[in-house]
């Protein structure tokens, strides 16, 4: 499963994860398997090739046999070696496109990594956040309890209050 099904916490993403769930998106799975299959296809695409080679052969030797004109030979011989150049034209297309998808696969491997970086870093400010209302709440209490004792002195710790939540905005 990916994208976090079989997640048994609860979590939203795989920042809040508890249950190692794999997070990872559907997209690159199914990226995967498409480069499977197109190795699969270019494995096939070679042994056709392979195979056409082997059957150009076969033909030339038995068409010399056969009697046929040496003219006519170079003419079939022209034209399967035109269907070869094809078929290895199109392996060659084929390569390209599989290694187009391979970097579209990184992008969103990239993405992805860069997206869990963010979520950290979204935990992390919100950490600070939480300390910095801590220290705000012992602060004021100090404030008040500094007031009862000297005026002046809570007025400097109410003027470094406010200083601080400024600047927090």
């Amino acid at each position: 499963m990916s994208d976090g099904k079989g997640c048994n916490c609860e979590a939203r993403d795989s920042s809040e994860c508890g249950c190692d769930a794999d997070w990872t998106p559907q997209e690159v799975y199914d990226l995967r398997a498409r480069v499977k299959e197109k190795d699969v296809r270019i494995a096939a695409l070679e042994a056709e090739n392979e195979e056409n080679r082997k059957v150009i052969q076969v033909a030339a030797n038995k068409l010399e046999i056969m009697g046929k004109s040496r003219d006519e030979l170079e003419a079939d011989k022209a034209r399967l070696e035109g269907e070869v150049k094809r078929q290895d034209e199109h392996k060659v297309w084929l390569i390209a496109q599989l290694k187009e998808k391979d970097k579209k696969i990184e992008l969103s491997k990239k993405f992805f990594d860069r997206h869990k970086e963010f979520v950290a870093l979204q935990a992390q400010l919100q950490q600070y956040k939480d300390v910095m209302g801590k220290v705000r709440e012992v602060l004021s209490k100090h404030a008040l309890y500094l007031e009862e004792l000297t005026p002046d002195v809570a007025s400097d710790a109410l003027d470094l209050l406010n200083s601080l939540e400024k600047s927090d905005e």
